[in-house]
């Protein structure tokens, strides 16, 4: 699978993504100020996300590379995440706020590489989900082993999204809760993070 956008016709881009895309936080095909164009997210939404996702080959064994431009490195962020068909995450990729690239380990992350605003980050993803393993690569730097955060039978789809996932309410959340009241200063803007997707290419081993 080989998505790079620039390369990708006019109105056809997003052909075989799904978007998650809402006034405040926006998920299309942009311009560039290089006149190239990329998938950008942008987020200035204090509740809420914008979210994309490709749906994939079903792969044990696989490597992907995505390359993404950051806007900033000192607010917002983006995670990326690795699923199987039903959408259940097996690894997770930040670009966090405070400016790293971290993987989360179980309940706690860990950082690969520090990231700029404006500059480009090449991420290569080897995984292989017999071993609950992979290795990771920002742009030419050592690959670094790691092991899933929870284990899958397989990768069907790659999500990138703006915000942190919600878990509730969920099935177990108590009804006529008095904490759950309309939440203050909802008509209030945060400042906007952008993240631009260049490309995503995927590959089974």
């Amino acid at each position: 699978m080989n998505d790079v956008f620039n390369d990708l016709p006019n109105g056809e881009e997003l052909k075989m993504w799904n978007t998650y895309d809402l006034a405040w936080a926006s998920a299309k095909i942009e311009k560039k100020a290089d006149g190239k164009k990329a998938l950008t997210l942008r987020d200035q939404d204090a509740f809420d996300y914008s979210r994309v996702e490709r749906v994939i080959p079903f792969a044990q064994k696989m490597e992907a590379t995505f390359t993404v431009v950051p806007e900033q490195n000192d607010n917002g962020l983006l995670q990326v995440e690795f699923q199987n068909k039903q959408g259940l995450p097996a690894l997770r990729i930040v670009f966090d706020s405070d400016g790293e690239i971290k993987v989360k380990h179980g309940a706690r992350s860990g950082g690969v590489a520090k990231y700029e605003a404006g500059k480009e980050y090449t991420v290569t993803v080897k995984l292989d989900v017999t071993s609950r393993s992979y290795t990771i690569k920002v742009n030419d730097s050592k690959e670094t082993f790691k092991i899933f955060y929870a284990p899958v039978d397989g990768i069907s789809r790659i999500m990138f999204r703006t915000g942190e996932q919600r878990y509730s309410p969920n099935p177990d959340t108590a009804p006529d809760t008095p904490d759950y009241v309309d939440l203050p200063n909802t008509g209030i803007l945060i400042p906007e993070a952008v993240f631009n997707i260049k490309s995503l290419v995927t590959k089974k081993l």
